[in-house]
């Protein structure tokens, strides 16, 4: 009996994390986006598109996260010796939970 109501409680604690409601991925919406993004035309660093497809990312994202933060950084490519100016953009959601999750993408062209 010792051990079948601490088991129990445990139990009844897991299951109702598993309550909560996942919503309904809107395929027609994230096709939207896709659009949205190829309407800039190419995106490779340092074009209009680039920029006009970077300021509509932080635009979209910063409607959900609770803070965005632009980390910038150099790229040397060797073999034209081109040197490229970009910027990661990283959404915090819940930044002061214990545990992140960190999902990444390439968004330019």
């Amino acid at each position: 009996m010792k051990k079948i109501i601490p088991n129990f409680l445990n139990l009844t604690l897991i299951l109702m994390g598993c309550q909560s409601i996942v919503p309904k991925f809107d395929e027609d919406h994230a096709f939207e986006y896709l659009v949205a993004q190829c309407d800039f035309g190419p995106r490779n660093p340092g074009s209009d598109g680039y920029y006009a497809c970077l300021d509509y990312m932080i635009a979209e994202l910063d409607q959900y996260a609770d803070e965005i933060i632009l980390q910038d950084f150099s790229y040397q490519e060797r073999r034209y010796n081109n040197r490229y100016e970009l910027e990661n953009i990283i959404a915090r959601f819940n930044p002061d939970a214990e545990f992140q999750t960190v999902i990444s993408a390439h968004w330019d062209t």
